[in-house]
């Protein structure tokens, strides 16, 4: 088909950016909470 390549790029791209949000939140939702340890010096 043709741009196939061209579009499993993109969609690698696409899930790998979901994929650093959802850790981003994860980070983001245990500073708010107070969760983890203490930062590193």
């Amino acid at each position: 088909m043709p741009g196939a390549p061209q579009a499993e790029r993109w969609t690698t791209a696409a899930r790998r950016y979901i994929g650093a949000r959802q850790a981003l939140d994860t980070i983001e939702t245990a500073a708010i909470m107070g969760q983890g340890g203490a930062a590193p010096r």
